[in-house]
């Protein structure tokens, strides 16, 4: 699953400085440029805020086939610079592939050239979760198991799959809702691992309804404890 990278720099030196080096890397760069008028008009009603809130614009940034024209919001606070947002110019909205490569740019052209000059940690979420990010190590093997060992035109309806496919339900279901593996992530997954798209589609349908069932169970179990 992609995801919508966050992007922070904890600084070691004075922030006040790198902000101020950091906004004369981008005067200086071909691409980027700060975007004041935008800034303003976004910002005049956060009061205190607005000093610490930057507008930086790149317009004709090449991504694949097409050209990408955004807006990088970033805000500063005690030892702390952050990418806060960044909205697309001509279009309604980036995918996180588009998202992530705009950061990726950003770092490598404004904010490495810093390196030299200042001590600072840059720190980058995951662009992507894979399975054992949602399962850990036990369930991912448990899931392996079941689609390695179980007839794909079949299911669980053998006995040996349905038990190896109930282990992976009951792996699945101890991690917590928020952070539960996604009905259409296992779809995909299954898909890739060359599961048939309506036995794909069925045992999606059946995780779902598994997690459902056995939360309402704990429920129950919970009332009567």
């Amino acid at each position: 699953m992609k995801l919508y990278q966050d992007f922070k720099i904890i600084l070691q030196d004075n922030l006040v400085d790198f902000v101020n080096k950091l906004l004369e890397q981008i005067k200086s760069s071909n691409n980027w440029y700060i975007n004041e008028k935008l800034q303003k008009e976004r910002v005049d009603n956060l009061g205190g805020w607005k000093d610490y809130i930057h507008c930086v614009t790149v317009s004709r940034l090449k991504y694949e086939s097409e050209y990408l024209d955004v807006n990088v919001w970033f805000a500063q606070k005690d030892n702390e610079f952050e990418i806060v947002n960044i909205t697309p110019n001509s279009y309604s909205s980036l995918s996180p592939e588009q998202y992530n490569f705009i950061i990726f740019n950003f770092e490598n052209d404004i904010i490495k050239p810093l390196k030299d000059s200042f001590k600072f940690e840059v720190i980058k979420s995951k662009e992507e979760l894979c399975i054992v990010d949602y399962l850990g190590k036990e369930g991912e093997q448990a899931l392996l198991l079941f689609s390695n060992f179980a007839n794909k035109s079949t299911g669980h309806s053998h006995p040996l799959d349905f038990d190896r496919w109930c282990d992976f339900i009951f792996k699945a279901h101890r991690i917590s809702g928020d952070k539960r593996l996604p009905v259409g992530y296992l779809e995909g997954w299954l898909l890739e691992n060359g599961w048939p798209i309506d036995k794909a589609e069925e045992l999606s349908l059946d995780y779902s309804y598994s997690m459902r069932l056995l939360d309402e169970f704990d429920k129950q179990l919970n009332k009567c404890g």
